[in-house]
């Protein structure tokens, strides 16, 4: 299968919206001209019988919108169901006859958008049935695009449109992707495929991938790119904190990695703003970690980041953790082990001597050292640095 890869996609011809200024997605925020649809039925029959009571038969109907044949495609084929009809219509038909936008959406059971449009039709791929509309832009939506900016991908192809794939060697994983699709757009059958070459892979990779429909929601309010000119989505610091919480969560499940004997989380991608934002959202949500080093793998240039210690290693456990089954498994395992000497965090030594000099004046440095259990020559250290007298000992 061959990618074009996504710059600005030039195929949204609307201004992108960003997800600070919006709840959710309605189905007039894409780009309508190849989306098709299929309404309820009840609805659907009084929809198009008012159109032709008030044009008096169904030719003028169609030479209105300039449909030919309105008599077999509008009449037979849309009013009957057999058929879906282009959302750009039916939006107009709405403004004719005095029908809501939001009336049109809230009766729409099946949405698809069309790779081609030729006379007879065209082809377009796989339908959401009974679609979430509007589509919410909740925790859910926020945890499926994190796997998205992870082990995902959207990328034009040359006959299915643009498909958004996920692609990860835990099953788990891509069970859990699945069931965050359909739980934001309805639902949808994926394509899934293994891929085991050995000379590939060093396990079992599955990829599941969504129609062209999917991608159209997501990039109406994300603007994804391939490879290292993926940007990190600044809209995720405005969001709440559970938010913050699963989006982060989608990235490590993906991209990060568990040390138990240095009990340390690792994460890395080719972008050194991605991965710095990644730094700056950890921040954000009260979680301290590494300056982002670079490193160079066979496939070009890494960035990295490590969170250590205590303190960080059990906020993330507490509030982020993971799905995957493996490195949950090991953050586990980090925190019931427990640590035998504590290293400070950045500004953490100094908040604890000063807490002891303010509980006890006369308290020497030596004694210090053995309530922090380090060695008097480090605290000593940190007291200079400080700008506190040395305190003598007794």
């Amino acid at each position: 299968m061959t990618y074009v890869p996504l710059g600005c996609v030039a195929f949204i011809n609307k201004a992108l919206i960003f997800m600070i200024m919006k709840k959710e997605i309605h189905i007039w925020d894409l780009s309508v001209e190849k989306i098709y649809i299929q309404l309820r039925a009840g609805f659907r029959e009084e929809f198009f019988d008012i159109g032709y009571s008030k044009f008096n038969g169904w030719r003028k109907f169609g030479e209105f919108f300039g449909i030919k044949r309105a008599d077999t495609l509008m009449a037979i084929n849309w009013r009957s169901g057999t058929n879906c009809y282009p959302l750009k219509v039916i939006l107009k038909i709405g403004d004719l006859i005095d029908i809501s936008r939001e009336e049109i959406e809230k009766n729409i059971i099946q949405v698809k958008y069309k790779t081609k449009i030729n006379k007879r039709g065209g082809s377009s791929g796989k339908p959401i049935n009974d679609p979430r509309l509007p589509i919410k832009i909740d925790a859910e939506f926020i945890e499926m695009l994190g796997h998205i900016c992870g082990d995902g991908t959207i990328g034009i192809t040359r006959s299915k449109g643009i498909k958004i794939s996920y692609i990860n060697s835990e099953k788990y994983l891509i069970d859990y992707f699945n069931l965050l699709v359909k739980r934001v757009f309805g639902d949808i059958k994926p394509y899934v495929e293994m891929r085991n070459n050995p000379n590939q892979y060093r396990r079992p990779n599955y990829v599941i991938s969504y129609p062209s429909i999917v991608s159209h929601f997501i990039l109406s309010v994300y603007n994804y790119k391939t490879g290292e000119r993926l940007e990190f989505p600044q809209f995720v610091y405005d969001l709440d904190k559970n938010m913050k919480y699963v989006f982060l969560r989608a990235l490590f499940d993906d991209e990060g990695s568990v040390n138990v004997k240095n009990k340390h989380i690792k994460i890395g991608l080719k972008p050194l703003g991605f991965v710095q934002g990644i730094k700056n959202l950890l921040e954000d949500v009260g979680i301290r970690s590494s300056d982002v080093k670079n490193e160079t793998r066979e496939n070009g240039h890494m960035h990295y980041l490590w969170i250590m210690g205590k303190e960080n290693l059990t906020f993330f456990y507490d509030r982020i953790n993971f799905n995957h089954p493996g490195k949950r498994l090991k953050l586990k395992t980090i925190i019931e082990t427990g640590w035998s000497f504590e290293r400070f965090s950045n500004g953490l030594a100094k908040k604890r001597i000063l807490e002891i000099l303010n509980d006890r004046k006369n308290i020497t440095a030596d004694k210090i050292a053995r309530i922090l259990e380090r060695s008097p020559r480090v605290i000593r250290y940190h007291l200079k640095n400080m700008g506190v007298g040395m305190v003598e000992q007794n």
